[in-house]
């Protein structure tokens, strides 16, 4: 009768076979993985003739070098150390796709040119209105006049939208399959 490794213990550790929701990130992880992806040669970025795993394995090993000094805390190397090639890609992802969905919304609202006194504070609020579909075009007006206004959930990657506003504008622009 043959064993498997579930009955036995034999060599799956679980730790590095289990599935499902990993450590939570924190938003100066955030800010580390899109700067390491962002910062790699544009060949890389392409992705011609490269497989998907090598990749991943740049854009960790590249958050790996810079984490030590990207996380400021106490124990820095439990911070990213239960990180892995592919989570580090996913996250960043996640992080590009919902960073260009609020810049799209924030030229919508720019393009809509709302008169008065409004700040640039202003207009993200309205853009990450629109993008959780609590506030539509024509209530622009209000959200700038009233500070108090919901515009429903924060945009949890703000740090990283100015990041990649400042440092990476080309990023946020959409591609041709996006369009």
């Amino acid at each position: 009768m043959e064993s498997t490794p579930e009955t036995d213990g034999g060599d799956r550790s679980s730790e590095a076979k289990c599935r499902g929701r990993g450590k939570a990130w924190l938003p100066l992880e955030n800010v580390g993985v899109v700067l390491s992806a962002c910062q790699l040669p544009d060949a890389s970025i392409d992705g011609t003739n490269m497989h998907v795993t090598t990749y991943e394995k740049k854009i960790f090993d590249q958050f790996v070098r810079k984490a030590p000094t990207l996380v400021e805390l106490p124990d820095q190397s439990k911070v990213w150390r239960g990180r892995s090639p592919r989570s580090c890609h996913e996250q960043c992802r996640k992080i590009i796709k919902d960073c260009k969905s609020l810049h799209a919304h924030l030229l919508h609202v720019k393009r809509a040119n709302p008169t008065g006194n409004r700040s640039e504070g202003d207009l993200i609020r309205v853009a990450v209105g629109l993008l959780n579909k609590n506030v539509t075009l024509s209530e622009m007006y209000d959200v700038i006049k009233n500070k108090a206004y919901n515009v429903g959930k924060q945009f949890i990657f703000m740090n990283c939208y100015k990041v990649l506003r400042d440092r990476f504008p080309a990023r946020l622009q959409p591609t041709s399959m996006e369009t």
